[in-house]
């Protein structure tokens, strides 16, 4: 019960809004679906799959690291009116990828399958994974871009 709690509790602080629906989805896919939920992540991540599983930032997750999670995409939350290229964003990007290359490594194939399944609000609730959204999810691909092209990466 408390970990359900938190996740409604971060939820609410990273959208200012609690939406049901996706909760109710989430919970009907994690309780019902596990086994599509393995098939997803097998398909997406092959063999590093139950890696990414217990890895991912979770917002039923009360560690610190998950909670800076959370921090980064609130503050980009705030900042989704400025310019991606802005040094403010840009550091957020920039964290965010760190905080990626610390948990997978420096892959940029495994970077990249991530974040394709975080941008599609259906698929990251297929496999388990709260949705966000769409404008702050738009407003990160920009920044993103900018950063990897920045460092020499081309997607």
């Amino acid at each position: 019960m408390e970990k359900d709690i938190t996740g409604l509790i971060n939820a609410y602080t990273i959208e200012g809004e609690i939406n049901w629906y996706v909760i109710f989805k989430l919970i009907q896919n994690t309780q019902n679906n596990h086994e599509k939920i393995k098939t997803l992540e097998k398909k997406w991540f092959e063999s590093k799959s139950d890696e990414i599983d217990e890895k991912m930032p979770n917002l039923n997750k009360t560690d610190s690291d998950n909670q800076e999670w959370i921090d980064l995409f609130i503050k980009a939350q705030t900042l989704t009116h400025k310019d991606p290229a802005s040094d403010e964003v840009q550091a957020i990007v920039e964290r965010m990828t760190e905080k990626v290359e610390g948990l997978f490594g420096d892959d940029p194939e495994i970077h990249n399958r991530i974040w394709e399944v975080r941008k599609s609000p259906e698929l990251s609730m297929d496999m388990g994974w709260y949705p966000l959204g769409e404008d702050l999810l738009e407003f990160l691909d920009r920044a993103f871009e900018i950063h990897d092209r920045k460092r020499g990466f081309e997607n």
